[in-house]
């Protein structure tokens, strides 16, 4: 017997070069050409439809946690990405985006356009690797054209490109369908290579995000496409994955609970019910894969479960009953699709019950794929059974093409920044206070802060509990800004009243105590603020003023080091650790700070100054004198008594 010879990679594509899990229902003769036109084509407009999002603000809702106030990302050392990796983010383990948000800030800072910028051309790989994904599955060009055009500009993709603090889909689904293309091409090829490589892509993945526990799940409905021979094999070779997904998935429980993001401290409905919530999730889901309307940033938890949940069920049962009697009669691709939406999607059915949100737009970024496959099989079956309608469905495409571009673009704009973001969420949702709160904290920072009152006061109308002890807080950070103490002091208390585990609350009444110079209660509010919310960098600026006016030198300068591990790059911390270290008569150890100020902001005189009173100090009148003349030179004021003794 002959040996068959080796089966060339280059041949992809070509009707010879892979057997297909099914009769090829449509036969592309042409050249790899049309490939790298047809993959071009799916990516140039796919980047045109998100390339909106490359202009938009960072947003308030997860941005600042992950990003503008995040310790961890101050740094790339390597004592620091030890940390990034053993710890969480508001109860989140996704080390590996907060990784590249960390290179992007030692290199670009706060720059909003670099974090936009690589969510965008991540999630063209992504598209890149779904196409090679789909021709190794079979699908004629114009199909895989299709499909993954359908990824790539589907306006449910939208939330997960546009939200920096999203690098976690983009980027667990880099890794995610590479391994699923390696995993294709061990089956195909008969490499072992291929599948020793899923282990360092699977790993990648899990440390981007959760989501990509459902691996091995997937690549058992690769398994039944591809006919695989079904044998205990097909578990055996994924007990590993299954260890890496559980290890990853318990970590990430233990860590929501850590943070009172899951379960009971999210939901109070009763296991039972929440089923309910996951058959309407999951119904939703497949609703917004034709008719993705509306989309908004956050869909809140309803008050109680309304009547029309619990019919949901038996639609959720009725899918059950179709993927049984797709594979008792062998409708492959249906089958193959629906469970790979499936098992990407069962995870997020909030069930469990995990973060603010009962969908959200960002967990279909995987599962739709099984959906679209199944738009593209049927494509390759219509025309080769129909010829003549090859026109009409292409027409067709065109359309929906069109619609869901544009509603990317506008749903991209609804990214822009949070009032943009936080008044769309508002049309949807009148009666949830979150969004009011989070109206009046964006235009609290971009200092309209009449704007800012009247939407907090609006969220305090229908707001209640712990809700309302958040609308008080921000309140009163308004009242704060405008110089209206006293009332700002009055909103804290009421909020630690309504719920006195927010360290935040205890932060910022402590604040407006040291402001009404009552700074030993002020003392004792910002060590419960830290105690509660030891990651809130705000409380240790506050603590280090209080501090220095009870004149606790040495504590105060604890406070400023720490503040400065959070911002580095702030020289008004050097020069104030420098000018501490003055005072308790240690010039000798203020210079290096004072030198590091300087380097960084050269043209402020107090600066100048602050050095040539240490140097003063120490006895060296000349360089106090050079360095009173810069300062003098940035307009900066000098006390004549000084200037008198250094002459």
């Amino acid at each position: 017997m002959k040996p068959q010879p080796k089966k060339s990679p280059s041949n992809i594509g070509k009707q010879s070069s892979i057997k297909s899990p099914l009769p090829r229902v449509s036969v592309d003769k042409k050249p790899r050409e049309g490939w790298f036109l047809a993959l071009l084509i799916v990516l140039i407009i796919t980047g045109i439809a998100h390339y909106g999002g490359l202009n938009n603000e960072f947003v308030n809702w997860d941005d600042q946690a992950n990003i503008i106030e995040n310790k961890q990302i101050r740094s790339t050392s390597w004592e620091n990405i030890k940390e990034i990796f053993t710890s969480d983010v508001i109860g989140n383990y996704n080390p590996l985006p907060i990784l590249t948000f960390a290179y992007e800030y030692k290199y670009f800072g706060l720059e909003p356009l670099i974090y936009h910028f690589n969510n965008w051309w991540l999630h063209l790989l992504n598209v890149v690797l779904v196409f090679f994904v789909l021709r190794r599955l079979g699908l004629s060009r114009n199909a895989t054209f299709i499909v993954a055009l359908l990824f790539g500009i589907h306006p449910m993709r939208v939330e997960s490109v546009a939200w920096a603090t999203e690098r976690k889909d983009v980027l667990f689904g880099l890794f995610y369908w590479a391994s699923i293309l390696c995993y294709i091409k061990y089956i195909q090829e008969k490499k072992n290579l291929y599948f020793f490589l899923i282990f360092p892509l699977f790993a990648l993945s899990l440390f981007a995000k959760i989501q990509a526990v459902s691996l091995p799940l997937s690549l058992l409905c690769i398994d039944y496409y591809l006919k695989r021979e079904m044998s205990w094999k097909w578990i055996w070779e994924k007990i590993p994955f299954f260890i890496m997904s559980l290890v990853i998935g318990l970590v990430n429980i233990y860590m929501l609970k850590e943070n009172k993001s899951i379960g009971d401290t999210v939901t109070t409905y009763a296991m039972w019910q929440r089923l309910f919530i996951g058959s309407t999730a999951y119904l939703v889901y497949l609703y917004k894969v034709i008719f993705p309307y509306p989309m908004y940033a956050m869909y809140p938890y309803p008050n109680s479960i309304p009547a029309y949940y619990y019919p949901t069920m038996l639609a959720a049962v009725g899918m059950m009953y179709l993927m049984w009697y797709c594979y008792k009669n062998d409708k492959r691709a249906i089958l193959f699709g629906t469970m790979f939406f499936t098992v990407n999607i069962v995870f997020l059915l909030q069930i469990v019950g995990a973060g603010q949100g009962l969908f959200a737009d960002r967990f279909s970024y995987i599962g739709y794929f099984g959906l679209f496959f199944i738009a593209g099989y049927y494509y390759d079956y219509f025309v080769q059974k129909y010829p003549s309608i090859k026109k009409v469905l292409n027409g067709t495409s065109v359309g929906v093409f069109a619609i869901f571009v544009i509603a990317t673009v506008i749903q991209t704009e609804t990214w822009a920044n949070g009032g943009v973001l936080w008044k769309h969420v508002i049309k949807y949702e009148t009666k949830v206070p979150a969004p009011y709160g989070n109206l009046g904290s964006y235009y609290r920072e971009v200092g309209q802060l009449d704007t800012a009152l009247m939407f907090i006061n609006k969220g305090l109308v229908i707001s209640s509990g712990k809700d309302r002890g958040g609308m008080l807080n921000g309140r009163g950070r308004v009242y704060f800004h405008q110089g209206k103490i006293n009332d700002a002091y009055t909103d804290y208390t009421e909020a630690i009243k309504l719920d006195t585990t927010e360290g935040e609350f205890y932060s910022n009444r402590a604040s407006t105590l040291s402001l009404l110079k009552r700074n030993e209660e002020a003392l004792s509010d910002i060590n419960i603020a830290i105690l509660k919310k030891p990651e809130h960098e705000n409380s240790y600026q506050t603590r280090f003023i209080v501090l220095q006016q009870l004149g606790k030198y040495e504590e105060s300068i604890k406070d400023i080091t720490t503040l400065m591990s959070y911002r580095p790059t702030e020289a008004g911390l050097w020069n104030e650790r420098a000018r501490m270290l003055r005072i308790l008569k240690r010039p000798s150890e203020a210079l290096p700070d004072l030198n590091k100020a300087i380097t960084m902001a050269p043209t402020n005189g107090l600066y100048y100054y602050e050095r040539a009173r240490c140097y003063q100090e120490l006895g060296n009148k000349v360089a106090a004198r050079a360095d009173v003349q810069m300062a003098q030179q940035f307009k900066q004021a000098i006390d004549p008594a000084f200037l008198q003794s250094i002459q």
